[in-house]
């Protein structure tokens, strides 16, 4: 059985699972006794809610013992149970934000009048934010909070009958500014940066939107500098510093020493940062290198740069984000190739079984066997490569071309060209069946199985027209590109020895 209901449930720990049934039982939440028999029902089956007793008409049975199946019933009984357990899943999150707690009770006791405990809401979120020894994403956000609320209790409060009274509702209005104007270069920044990525990959026409338009009209590197000489923390002059270091490595992205700047600075300026903020901007770092690769412009370079940013952005746990302890296996899959195309075998090996078990549980077997059937198939033991590959599950794999690929060329390596050629076909359904792939990843994948074939051709009977087919395919884009031409080139040298 599959809703909503069940796909919150299944995140819920053993604890949660106890604590929600004395917050389902609270009359001010819940005043429908046949939602909490249902969830009394469905519970006894946590956490993975899969088996085959877990019926819509047995759940519906054991709550409504006396009457006949009803779908519309059951699915409001569910949709119930779904508004009650969406207002425990926001209680929970609340909880674990003070200040937006005291945020919304300040505003609650000001609009009750209540000045003398609004105000003590207010020093409870500047000892909050007094607290913060890092920059995170809510940190000039609060802090705008912050003084906004400071300034309507000064405003309504206090009377100003002294010059001391007023300069304190201007200092906090000016404070106010300062802290959005904080907020708004960053994450104005951050939508920059991202339009300039998506132009980088795809045709953007950027001069019609407004951030563009902004960023074409505003002088950003002199605000940033502004800001930066106007900051009233080491930790705020930083962020300046490392933002407009940012800006700049992408928008003047020919210039590498905007990059090696902004690379500095973000290292330098790491004891202020969070971890969720570090993390974010060796991303960009990671993003950078990446992009300078596509260009295929001192690849060599950026290789090396990408690895060793790899190599940090797993070691120090980078790749952990607030609601995951795991590596992703979007993160896993490039490591696992750039280590292997720069030879680093012993250190991709290691990589392997270290980091494996951080991956998602459901993701880890798969991974395994495609990283181990990658790693062997670089280090030239092709038949190890094919049995890690087979035991790769095609079904629950989210790398189905990477692994055909690698079958493919594996097949070839092994001289095993009946089985290669039988690939191809299976291969080539899968290609025209598949509804998901664009055109053009579809031609890429094509071209590479279509090269294949013809070396196979060529193999059993060496022809210059062949050759000439070859070459012409890969006037095209394809897949797997270096081993190809790896490929050729030794063909080319057979040719060359028996001519």
């Amino acid at each position: 059985m599959k809703n909503k209901t069940i796909e919150i449930l299944k995140t819920f720990s053993k604890d949660e699972i106890y604590e929600f049934s004395k917050f389902l039982a609270s009359p001010y939440f819940n005043e429908n006794s046949k939602v909490t028999k249902l969830y009394e029902v469905i519970s006894r089956f946590h956490p993975d809610y899969d088996s085959r007793f877990l019926t819509e008409d047995s759940v519906y049975k054991k709550v409504n013992p006396d009457l006949g199946f009803n779908k519309l019933t059951l699915k409001k009984m569910f949709s119930g149970l779904n508004n009650v357990l969406e207002k425990y899943i926001v209680q929970k999150n609340f909880e674990h934000k003070p200040f937006d707690y005291y945020d919304n009770m300040f505003d609650a006791m000001l609009k009750r009048n209540l000045q003398k405990h609004s105000s003590k809401c207010i020093e409870n979120c500047e000892e909050i934010l007094g607290s913060e020894s890092a920059l995170n994403s809510n940190y000039f956000l609060y802090g705008f909070k912050h003084s906004t609320n400071l300034a309507n209790y000064l405003i309504s409060a206090i009377p100003r009958n002294s010059s001391l009274e007023v300069e304190r509702v201007v200092s906090a209005l000016s404070e106010r500014g300062y802290n959005i104007t904080g907020f708004f270069i960053k994450e104005i920044t951050r939508c920059f940066d991202n339009i300039l990525t998506l132009d980088k990959n795809f045709t953007v026409n950027k001069e019609k939107y407004f951030v563009w338009k902004l960023f074409s009209t505003v002088d950003f590197p002199k605000l940033f500098e502004f800001m930066r000489v106007n900051a009233k923390t080491e930790l705020e002059s930083a962020v300046c510093d490392v933002y407009c270091a940012w800006y700049l490595a992408f928008s003047e992205f020919e210039k590498e020493s905007h990059y090696a700047r902004y690379k500095s600075l973000i290292f330098r300026s790491a004891k202020y940062f969070s971890h969720d903020e570090m993390r974010f901007h060796i991303l960009r770092l990671m993003r950078y290198c990446l992009m300078k690769i596509a260009e295929s412009k001192r690849t060599g370079i950026f290789e090396k740069e990408l690895f060793e940013i790899y190599v940090m952005f797993t070691e120090k746990g980078l790749y952990k984000t607030s609601i995951s302890n795991h590596l992703s296996v979007e993160a896993f899959r490039p490591i696992v190739q750039l280590g292997l195309k720069l030879k680093k075998y012993k250190w991709t090996l290691e990589f392997i079984n270290k980091f494996k078990n951080k991956l998602p549980t459901d993701r880890r077997k798969n991974m395994f066997h495609y990283a181990s059937a990658m790693y062997f198939f670089h280090t030239g033991r092709h038949g190890e490569s094919m049995i890690h590959s087979q035991k790769v599950e095609f079904d629950h794999f989210l790398f189905k071309l990477d692994l055909r690929d690698l079958m493919l060329m594996t097949y070839f390596e092994m001289r095993a060209f009946e089985s290669a050629l039988s690939h191809i076909d299976t291969y080539k359904h899968f290609l025209s069946n598949d509804k998901a792939l664009s055109p053009a990843e579809k031609k890429r994948h094509r071209n590479f199985i279509d090269i294949v074939q013809k070396l196979v051709e060529y193999i059993h009977e060496p022809d210059e027209f062949i050759l000439m087919k070859i070459e012409n395919i890969r006037k095209g884009e394809f897949s797997n590109k270096e081993w190809i031409s790896e490929k050729v080139d030794e063909l080319f040298a057979q040719r060359k020895g028996t001519g």
